[in-house]
C-alpha cells in the first residue's frame, strides 16, 4: 500500500521560514494592490506621503506662506483624502478643542 504524502510534512526550518516570508510578501502585495487600484492609497496606507505631497502642491501653487492657510489646505486635501469632506479641521489645529467637542 502506498503511503499518503501530505504537503509541508518533511520541511526543514529554512523551508518553513521561506514559506512564511513568501506568505507575508504575498499578503502585503495584495493589500498594497487593493488600496492602489481602489484609489484609497492616502486613506489607509500612505498618510505621510500624501500629507507631504499636498503641502508641496500648496507651496507650488500658492506660495510658502499658504501652508498655514487652513482653507487652502482643506481645499487641496479634499482632492487627496476621501474623508476630506467630513474632516473636522479644528481637531488638528487645536487638539484640546477637538477632544472637548467629542466628550
Amino acid at each position: 500500500m502506498k503511503k499518503l504524502h501530505l504537503p509541508f510534512q518533511e520541511m526543514t526550518h529554512e523551508k518553513w521560514l521561506n514559506l512564511a516570508l513568501v506568505g507575508i510578501l504575498a499578503l502585503y502585495t495584495v493589500r498594497f494592490g487593493y488600496y492602489l487600484f481602489n484609489g484609497e492609497m492616502c486613506n489607509n496606507l500612505a498618510f505621510d506621503y500624501c500629507a507631504y505631497w499636498s503641502e508641496g502642491k500648496i507651496i507650488n501653487d500658492f506660495g510658502i506662506e499658504a501652508i498655514y492657510n487652513l482653507d487652502i489646505m482643506k481645499k487641496v486635501q479634499r482632492n487627496v483624502y476621501l474623508q476630506g469632506t467630513s474632516i473636522n479641521i479644528d481637531f488638528f489645529v487645536n487638539p484640546v478643542k477637538g477632544v472637548g467637542k467629542i466628550v
